[in-house]
């Protein structure tokens, strides 16, 4: 069976005017949602154009309601041809028949279904008369039921994981896009957001505001009110709350991301612990490491992007710099404020701190100016 995907006079416009990106839900194109909603139902989406004169299984389907019906799609039915029309954002699936006194094409509602489903017939094939469809769609015709079809669709969503053994708390504040798998008794807590292919493994406990996309999430991974993209975290590991893992992030097994900890390009080793107020971009940073409070990974000259390499077991002290290119070698310890610049041997230490210089007798003579 095919179906025809027409844009409705709502679509239709905003494509004109150059909004097309506009016309989405849960990151997918309404004609994207529509098409796959056709394929796994058994539909071949194809154009217009395709269809021949003889065919008598033709679904017509729009991305809203009402559905304007232009010459061509007015000709093929006036040839004879059965066909329903189902629309797609509706899950209103309609029996197009002709009127015997007067000819004119009449639209009977068939059914109404307020969630996202698998395509299901509306009526029974006999008599002569073809199945009509249910896609699952809210209708959609202007800004105002866009976020209505989206509430409707998300719910349907999280319904089928939390059947499936994920808590989720508040479910129509929390959006999943299809594609996501999650995995058996991970509890989702507030409004989250889960978006592109994420997968996000058993057990793992998500927070309110936090925002997770087409990244990876072992067992046992805890997320608190932080964002990550396109990163990876290991079984055991845990982030937040306020952190920041921006794309190619890797947190190994066990790895602590405190509060206020952004991640780029970066790789942490198991067991790494970076506790909070932390920013590390292009690095591999081994097993182990204590990164500790205000440590910055200077990776940008002004012009390039330069990589740190840490060893396993090292010690990076509060309010520490690494500017990169550098490397600090197994149990290097660095000493708190210290701007480190070149190598770091294996279980050294370094220290670098300007002369302390000390003016007694300071603040009284400013005060005995008046300038204090």
């Amino acid at each position: 069976m095919k179906a025809v995907i027409l844009d409705n006079k709502f679509t239709k416009e905003l494509k004109e005017e150059g909004g097309e990106d506009l016309l989405s839900l849960m990151n997918h194109s309404l004609r994207e949602l529509v098409e796959t909603a056709c394929r796994e139902g058994g539909l071949d989406p194809v154009p217009l154009s395709d269809l021949s004169g003889d065919e008598k299984e033709v679904f017509f389907i729009s991305v809203g309601f009402p559905l304007p019906l232009g010459e061509a799609v007015r000709e093929f039915l006036d040839s004879g041809n059965t066909a329903f029309l189902s629309e797609e954002e509706e899950i209103l699936a309609y029996r197009w028949v002709k009127e015997e006194d007067n000819g004119d094409l009449l639209i009977q509602l068939k059914g109404q279904s307020p969630v996202f489903e698998d395509l299901v017939p509306l009526f029974d094939h006999r008599d002569g008369e073809f199945s009509g469809y249910d896609l699952g769609l809210p209708h959609i015709t202007d800004f105002a039921s866009l976020p209505i079809a989206a509430h409707a669709i998300h719910g349907a969503v999280n319904y089928r994981f939390m059947k499936a053994g994920v808590r989720i708390d508040r479910p129509f504040d929390t959006v999943i896009d299809p594609e996501a798998k999650i995995g058996k008794g991970t509890w989702i807590q507030g409004a989250v957001r889960i978006t592109g292919k994420t997968v996000i493994g058993e057990g793992c406990r998500i927070t309110d505001g936090s925002e997770i996309d087409n990244s990876t999430i072992g067992n046992g991974v805890v997320i608190k009110s932080s964002v990550i993209e396109s990163s990876v975290m290991e079984e055991g590991s845990n982030i937040g709350p306020f952190s920041h893992l921006r794309p190619q992030a890797y947190i190994g097994e066990n790895v602590h991301i405190g509060n206020f900890v952004e991640v780029k390009k970066a790789s942490l080793g198991r067991g790494t612990k970076a506790g909070h107020l932390a920013y590390i971009g292009d690095a591999q940073v081994g097993e182990e490491v204590n990164i500790s409070c205000g440590v910055i990974f200077c990776n940008y000259d002004g012009k390039n992007k330069h990589r740190a390499l840490v060893g396993d077991g090292a010690f990076i002290g509060s309010n520490a710099n690494l500017v990169a290119p550098v490397e600090v070698e197994k149990e290097g310890f660095i000493a708190a404020g210290s701007t480190i610049s070149s190598k770091v041997e294996e279980g050294a230490l370094v220290v670098e701190r300007a002369e302390v210089k000390k003016i007694p007798g300071y603040v009284a003579r400013r005060k005995a100016k008046g300038s204090l």
